[in-house]
């Protein structure tokens, strides 16, 4: 189902790019999908496609919807816990099988700072909130104050945590060091 925002259609479906013809071509895929929805956060974990939130016709969500690759086949899992505020525009990275999301807008075009998880196996949604100590807009790299105890167990050192201001439409990435 196409998204139309103003007369202009802002999505149409799955499309892929042929890594060999460069060219762009429709993909079937089954299941329930989410439709015609615009500004997703969205990120490729194992053989899946994860989309998190955008805007659809009813306004921003914060629904999860899997593409399995091999398939074709779209899923909508069942999630526990808090939701993340609906949103567009963030951006999402994976790590240690939980799909990160950060920012993002409301539909309202309020920007957002807030960091969540989710755990692929147990479908939980978690938002991690350190105490925020104000960084510069200008900063690019933000260290999260994380290290490893004896235990294997992470501990937050917050005396080290620099928080990102709000923002949409951006990029992340996970450096490991």
């Amino acid at each position: 189902t196409p998204l139309f925002r103003s007369g202009e259609c802002v999505g149409a479906g799955v499309v892929k790019l042929g890594r060999d013809t460069l060219e762009w071509s429709q993909v079937t895929t089954g299941g329930t999908g989410p439709g015609g929805v615009a500004g997703t956060t969205s990120v490729v974990v194992a053989s899946s496609y994860a989309i998190i939130g955008g805007e659809t016709q009813v306004g921003a969500s914060a629904d999860v919807y899997l593409l399995d690759l091999d398939r074709g086949e779209w899923s909508k899992p069942t999630t526990v816990g808090d939701l993340p505020v609906p949103r567009m525009l963030g951006s999402a990275n994976v790590m240690e099988n939980k799909l990160w999301i950060f920012g993002g807008e409301t539909r309202s075009g309020r920007r957002l700072d807030d960091l969540w998880d989710f755990d692929l196996e147990s479908k939980v949604w978690s938002v991690y909130s350190p105490t925020a100590v104000a960084a510069p807009d200008s900063a690019a790299v933000y260290k999260c104050g994380t290290t490893t105890n004896e235990d294997g167990g992470v501990v937050t050192d917050e005396s080290q945590v620099l928080w990102p201001s709000s923002r949409s439409a951006h990029a992340t990435t996970v450096i490991r060091g």
